[in-house]
């Protein structure tokens, strides 16, 4: 299923019922600064949120008050996205392109529990609870092993206590390859 939104309000607030609520595609209108994630079901948005954002502000995603656990990703060229985490299972990826504002910046502030972020940015902060997390963050190169312009220079990594697996990897052709 598909959503398309065009409306010019600057939040959007989701609330997922039921089990698990799964869309391939969302469209919020170009115009989101902050969308706000409530519920007990999981949210997950297969698509690219970035043309749902607005590119010359920092795109929030507070999904601290959805019990279910979010899926999402934003993939293209944003400057600043800033997630806060579900209390359920979370999957995000984030690889910020180039912006013409400049440096691109990810920051995760999370609670306690099981979350996989693959982070691509400048800069990259995150700050987790106790669970079993899984981060990989690095660079991008494409199918012929050509350096992207995303090159990460800061990453700042604090967890709780878990099983937790921090990476610092490269990401050939949209797929993980460990340095």
């Amino acid at each position: 299923a598909a959503i398309n939104i065009l409306q010019n309000a600057s939040v959007l607030r989701i609330d997922s019922q039921g089990v698990e609520n799964n869309l391939q595609e969302f469209f919020g209108g170009g115009n989101i600064s902050r969308m706000i994630i409530t519920g007990d079901a999981v949210l997950g948005i297969q698509g690219d949120l970035s043309s749902s954002f607005n590119a010359n502000r920092p795109a929030v995603i507070d999904a601290s008050e959805n019990t279910g656990g979010v899926d999402l990703n934003i993939l293209d060229d944003l400057r600043e996205v800033r997630f806060l985490s579900s209390e359920g299972e979370d999957d995000v990826n984030f690889f910020l392109g180039t912006s013409p504002l400049g440096i691109t910046k990810i920051t995760v502030d999370g609670q306690d529990g099981d979350g996989h972020y693959d982070l691509v940015a400048n800069a990259v902060y995150v700050d987790l609870g106790n669970g079993d997390n899984v981060i990989h963050t690095g660079q991008l190169f494409d199918d012929e092993g050509e350096a992207d312009d995303r090159t990460m220079d800061t990453a700042v990594i604090t967890v709780g206590n878990g099983r937790n697996t921090i990476d610092a990897i490269a990401f050939v052709g949209g797929t993980f390859a460990p340095n």
